[in-house]
């Protein structure tokens, strides 16, 4: 099944750029699977950028959904939160499902938000950090309000009550920081201090821009 995302970028100081992205992924089982390949591509662009977050819903449906996250080089929020999978606590699809679909498929955590700030500590190109400090889930039985489209929902005894989805929500709140490295380079018993950047060093005192080191 064809599937899109959807982009958008936020300036952050010193023309750094902190790119969104939402998409739904394949849900059905394919061979081979089609997930991996959709969101490798959703990450290689949310990587183009200096620090990235990606939400939606990924139909996390089997053993290999697990760690699709960390093959495409970003962390999922729910797992850098504490949280464990497999616990009740992070599903998001079956709580507001007929009864048969919940005894045949269970509950499932379908729904993520992944980002990328870059290595193990959290920085992205350029330094820019990202940390997550809140996660959670949201719209747990909210139901359709007009009375007649309730009644056709509930009718055929399948649904218990008339929910607007079967999905639960998840938001998550970061703090975004833009580090400023600074270069010291020894120079005739002064100290010349320049911010890096980019494409290298800005030095100070009118001198000449010095290389930035390797690494």
């Amino acid at each position: 099944m064809q599937r899109d995302a959807l982009f958008a970028d936020i300036a952050l100081p010193d023309s750094h750029t902190l790119r969104l992205c939402t998409t739904h992924l394949e849900s059905l089982r394919a061979s081979p699977p089609l997930r991996p390949a959709q969101l490798a591509v959703a990450a290689q662009y949310l990587r183009q950028a200096h620090a990235g977050v990606l939400g939606g819903d990924l139909n996390a449906i089997e053993a290999f959904d697990r760690t699709l996250h960390a093959e495409c080089g970003l962390r999922d929020a729910y797992l850098e939160m504490g949280g464990k999978e497999g616990e009740e606590a992070g599903m998001t699809w079956g709580q507001m499902v007929g009864r048969r679909q919940r005894e045949r498929f269970g509950l499932g955590r379908l729904d993520k938000i992944l980002f990328w700030g870059g290595g193990g500590e959290g920085q992205g190109e350029g330094g820019v950090v990202m940390k997550v400090v809140r996660f959670g889930r949201f719209g747990l039985d909210v139901v359709v309000e007009d009375e007649g489209a309730a009644a056709r929902l509930v009718c055929g005894g399948e649904l218990e009550k008339a929910w607007v989805t079967d999905h639960l929500g998840v938001r998550a709140e970061f703090r975004v920081e833009v580090l400023e490295k600074k270069l010291k380079e020894k120079e005739t018993g002064r100290e010349v201090v320049g911010e890096i950047r980019e494409t290298g060093v800005e030095a100070g005192d009118g001198q000449e821009p010095v290389q930035a080191p390797s690494g």
